[in-house]
């Protein structure tokens, strides 16, 4: 499925413009819209779980976090599955994936290892920490696929045991193209505050070459989410 190689082509493209123009500072620049991109995220999840009277715990971020493989666009196109395990110890969880689609599309569109190390080690780690930064504190990405054949995510906090109840997701996320949006526009919102015009030049052609790379049909569809407050959660 094209719209889901977006965010992670658009991630590329505006490492690659920055880090060109202006180096280690472009690089500094990227980072800040990345963590705005987490933080968003992560924001949301915790109004989502708020507004179903549910407590801020690791459970309650599985079943509302805006993850990728819920979006409606992708149970209907699931392409290769995650081959993923999980294993629970008291006050510790161990996630394991053995297959990514991120790495691959940043791979494919000349992402290098240094973009594709720090996107997987801290994505899901800020994410968690801006839904609840007690979580948050006790996550750790110990391998990546940089590093491993599989990437390792740990997340400790005192409420997690082995008999813990964990409840399935029954509500699909938020669309895929939304979350590109959120993706592709926290990115351009940082770059245009930091560089001004420049960094509105940048995102532009970011843009355009999204147009030109994936299509006008499909941006059409990401850029109908343009007026939506990415600070507040979307209802599903």
């Amino acid at each position: 499925m094209e719209l889901k190689k977006v965010a992670s082509f658009s991630n590329v493209r505006f490492y690659q413009i920055l880090t060109q123009e202006f180096g280690e500072q472009g690089k500094n620049a990227f980072f800040i819209g990345f963590h705005l991109y987490c933080f968003r995220k992560g924001i949301r999840c915790a109004q989502r779980a708020v507004s179903k009277g549910l407590p801020l715990n690791y459970d309650s971020y599985q079943l509302c976090r805006e993850a990728v493989g819920r979006t409606p666009e992708v149970k209907k196109n699931p392409g290769k599955p995650s081959n993923s395990k999980k294993e629970v110890r008291e006050g510790e969880i161990i996630s394991s994936c053995y297959y990514c689609d991120t790495p691959e599309v940043f791979r494919e569109y000349g992402g290098t290892e240094e973009l594709e190390e720090m996107f997987c080690r801290n994505v899901d780690r800020i994410m968690m920490y801006s839904y609840n930064p007690e979580l948050g504190l006790g996550y750790e990405v110990t391998e990546t696929f940089c590093t491993s054949d599989h990437c390792e995510h740990h997340c400790k906090a005192a409420e997690i045991s082995p008999d813990m109840p964990r409840h399935e997701r029954t509500e699909d996320a938020p669309p895929l193209a939304y979350l590109t949006w959120s993706a592709y526009s926290s990115m351009a919102e940082m770059v245009i505050s930091i560089f001004g015009e420049m960094g509105r030049a940048i995102a532009e052609q970011v843009k355009q070459e999204i147009i030109q790379e994936f299509g006008m049909e499909i941006w059409q569809q990401i850029v109908q989410y343009s007026g939506m407050n990415l600070d507040a959660f979307m209802r599903v």
